[in-house]
């Protein structure tokens, strides 16, 4: 009996691993890609290899390619130093993601801080581009003397220094989010993000987030999934699931607020959630929004702002996605960035 009972657990795990092998097979066929560094996704198909879900991924993947075909989305984020470092991540992954896959495009960078190297050297990059893809401008690159610097921010973690450090940060982002109103409220999508980050960013799970945004009208932005060097969420300070704390009176406190999300979510983010996880706010590292639900298209103003507050530590994003709807921001885990370095 016992010898039976051994030979049917090592043939259902047999049939398993050959399940796991043709979806592997399967995956890297269409995407025409190794899967091999991608351990997040590999352990969810060995995880959920017999349920819907790589039917649907795919589908899912599918759609968001081809709802991209017929959208306009604008890319815009804040670069505070070494843009020469940033440059060929920008050039290999982010450029030809935009040109094979929109309607149209634009990239809108704020470049900010005391590097004027870093400066030129964006400037120069913007040119480049903007005369290989030919008229109308498609890069922006904006850097306004007035606006705090970013190499003001402190590095302290203090109480004080964290209030300093969000306070410059929500002036800049104010700043970013009111010129992008300004000039792209007739656009379908936003796509907010950090390009201080360089990586590995699957365009799969790009095109999955797109699909589940889109999908879902009353939804106004989905963020990603980034994933540090030693397989941890990259950053916790925005990441408030529903019905959690999201301001704190002391430092202390913050930091035992990213210690929870580490200890709760770390593990569901990084290697079991499929489904969507509806939040408070997040970003880590990317969010798309979108546009007609953030900017009103006939006042070409924010619909929303990033408010401030004096007394609490309060991350910037989290600022601004409080004033949005009850349920209308998620962090889609399938939606990987596999981060490298942070150049902040």
């Amino acid at each position: 009996m016992f010898f039976i009972l051994v030979m049917i657990i090592l043939t259902l795990v047999l049939i398993h691993l050959i399940r796991y092998h043709h979806l592997k097979q399967s995956f890297e066929t269409q995407w025409n890609r190794s899967l091999v560094s991608e351990r997040p996704l590999l352990w969810r198909l060995w995880c959920h290899g017999w349920s819907s879900f790589p039917h649907n991924f795919l589908l899912h993947v599918q759609d968001g390619r081809s709802t991209a075909r017929d959208s306009s989305l604008v890319c815009a984020g804040m670069i505070h130093h070494h843009f020469e470092n940033v440059q060929p991540f920008l050039d290999r992954t982010i450029l030809p993601l935009l040109i094979s896959s929109f309607a149209t495009f634009h990239i809108v960078f704020l470049v900010n801080g005391d590097d004027t190297a870093s400066h030129d050297t964006a400037t120069s990059w913007a040119l480049d581009w903007n005369r290989k893809l030919g008229p109308p401008t498609r890069i922006t690159i904006l850097a306004p003397d007035h606006l705090p610097s970013t190499s003001r921010l402190p590095k302290k973690d203090d109480q004080e220094a964290l209030l300093e450090r969000v306070h410059i940060m929500r002036d800049l982002r104010q700043y970013l989010w009111t010129y992008l109103a300004r000039h792209f409220s007739d656009r379908d999508l936003l796509w907010l993000m950090d390009p201080d980050l360089t990586g590995h960013m699957p365009v799969e799970g790009f095109f999955h987030a797109l699909h589940n945004l889109r999908s879902h009208p009353s939804w106004y932005a989905i963020g990603c999934n980034t994933i540090t060097p030693d397989l941890r969420i990259f950053d916790t300070f925005p990441l408030v699931p529903l019905h959690s704390s999201f301001h704190w009176i002391q430092s202390q406190a913050k930091q035992q607020h990213d210690a929870y999300i580490q200890r709760q979510l770390q593990r569901p983010l990084l290697w079991t959630r499929i489904e969507i996880l509806p939040v408070w706010s997040t970003f880590n590292g990317s969010m798309l929004y979108q546009i007609n639900n953030i900017f009103d298209p006939v006042t070409e103003q924010p619909r929303f702002d990033y408010s401030f507050d004096q007394e609490t530590i309060i991350c910037e994003h989290t600022m601004l996605h409080l004033n949005f709807p009850s349920g209308s921001v998620a962090l889609d885990p399938l939606w990987f960035f596999y981060l490298e370095k942070n150049w902040n």
